[in-house]
């Protein structure tokens, strides 16, 4: 979150974006040296996670694309997508995290019922 508030997070995955249609190797090195290695960490410290009991995530991959879309959805995609005004009515940035630790721990929790 510090990330894509401390930067200009926003106007670069823009530009990328309207890149990418005219010359595709932007998104993909988009991807590749940014989006990819949050993912790649994060999965291995879910697999660690659930190799130790202390969650259940029988797809680390899977979990760790969840929780990085749960997160976007609000903070990264309505203002590329320029929704306007709407934004104002968007969650807090800490609603939106606790929201999406809640969600992913109710699925990913080894005592989930």
């Amino acid at each position: 979150m510090e990330f894509v508030r401390g930067t200009d997070q926003v106007a670069f995955t823009r530009l990328v974006v309207a890149e990418s249609r005219r010359l595709p190797w932007v998104a993909e090195q988009f991807y590749r040296l940014g989006k990819a290695p949050l993912v790649e960490t994060f999965t291995a410290c879910l697999r660690d996670m659930s190799q130790n009991g202390v969650l259940s995530c029988p797809s680390p991959e899977l979990a760790a694309h969840q929780f990085v879309g749960l997160l976007q959805e609000f903070v990264i995609w309505p203002h590329v997508m320029s929704i306007g005004p709407d934004a104002r009515s968007l969650p807090s940035d800490e609603l939106v995290m606790e929201e999406a630790v809640a969600m992913f721990l109710s699925r990913y929790s080894p005592d989930r019922r």
